[in-house]
């Protein structure tokens, strides 16, 4: 897996890190090291194409964000920069340049207002592999160049801290 957003979370709820834990394995992330109460960052490299709990004194956790983006305790904006990868699209987010209107959501494509049409600019997220696989009809008055295109970890870090606010 060619994973592209090295990043990293501080995760203290258990039920949380189980969650997370199964969510990166089903994205195709390794897992090393064990969790516990001591060992509550996930660090995701993407040099190892893996991830390991880990315990962080807050001069270790300044350390290590030079290189990993801290996405502090923002469990979505984690998993939305964890998913990025150039070998498929699930679980990764899209930013429309047109109205969209999907011809069906569930098991395929999740919307931030649960509709399946979306405006120009609305993100969308991709629950199968491949986004071209997904049945959708554009709307508007000239064809756009593309319907979508992938969130960049700028526009996805923007998002989810405008989000916050």
């Amino acid at each position: 897996m060619n994973f592209q957003t090295s990043c990293m979370i501080l995760v203290r709820d258990e039920q949380q890190q189980i969650e997370l834990q199964k969510w990166m394995n089903g994205i195709g992330w390794r897992i090393r090291g064990g969790r516990d109460s001591k060992h509550c960052f996930l660090v995701a490299d993407t040099d190892e194409n893996a991830a390991l709990w880990m315990e962080l004194d807050e001069s270790a956790r300044e350390w290590f964000g030079h290189d990993f983006y801290d996405c502090g305790e923002n469990i979505e904006m984690f998993k939305a920069l964890a998913a990025m990868n150039s070998d498929h699209d699930r679980e990764q987010w899209f930013v429309a340049h047109a109205v969209i209107r999907f011809e069906r959501l569930k098991d395929t494509i999740q919307t931030q207002t649960g509709e399946r049409l979306i405006m120009a600019g609305e993100w969308f997220k991709v629950l199968i592999p491949r986004a071209s696989d997904i049945r959708a009809k554009w709307m508007a008055a000239v064809a756009p160049k593309q319907l979508s295109h992938k969130a960049t970890k700028d526009e996805i870090i923007e998002h989810f801290n405008r989000q916050k606010k």
